[in-house]
């Protein structure tokens, strides 16, 4: 996959890769199942709307403001604190005070980067990633974007997909987990602590 990435991109020339490059005529559009979660950009889109909540339902985020439309820069945004777990995130009430001054001054660091890259365009960039086998810095260079953006986009991406992906899928207690405990993690780690497990394949 990562080969044919390259040749693709080559073959598209100066232009990075973007997410509308999925759709019909799209550099990318006959290999959504090998660089995406799903086998269509269709279902990708629809995964998107179902995780941004801006649909206009009770409670939601305002269309164009959805929540992965907003995502926090881990590098500049998510202080020590509170990745050590010792501070509250802040609010994501769309009508908080706390969320809209937030909302003021990404749009504010927006407006100064040219041809900045959508949240669909991180989207895609995090599923290079973690589809490819590519390092963070080969997904950078076909992006056109830092080293420093793809580390944020990963984390922000990793964490939304893990939040969203909890709420949809029912939570085993302790005791139900060590009852179908797999003997090989035990046998590796000599521990069955590890209730977490990410499979990007």
């Amino acid at each position: 996959m990562q080969d044919q990435l390259i040749k693709l991109k080559e073959e598209k020339g100066a232009q990075p890769l973007r997410y509308v490059d999925l759709y019909e005529g799209g550099i990318l559009s006959k290999f959504v199942s090998s660089y995406t979660l799903f086998s269509t950009v269709e279902l990708n889109d629809a995964w998107l709307e179902l995780i941004n909540f801006a649909d206009g339902t009770e409670g939601a985020f305002p269309e164009g403001d959805g929540l992965c439309e907003n995502l926090r820069a881990y590098s500049s945004d998510v202080k020590m604190p509170e990745r050590k777990g010792e501070q509250d995130p802040p609010s994501l009430d769309p009508n908080s005070k706390e969320y809209q001054q937030y909302l003021k001054r990404r749009r504010a660091k927006k407006d100064l980067i040219e041809n900045a890259m959508t949240w669909k365009d991180d989207y895609l960039a995090f599923n290079l990633y973690i589809r490819c086998g590519m390092t963070q810095k080969m997904v950078a260079g076909l992006c056109g974007i830092s080293e420093g953006r793809m580390s944020d986009i990963f984390h922000e991406w990793a964490q939304v997909m893990d939040d969203a992906l909890q709420e949809m899928f029912p939570r085993p207690t302790r005791s139900q987990m060590l009852r179908v405990y797999p003997s090989r993690f035990i046998e590796a780690d000599g521990h069955a602590r590890c209730f977490l497990l990410l499979d990007a394949i």
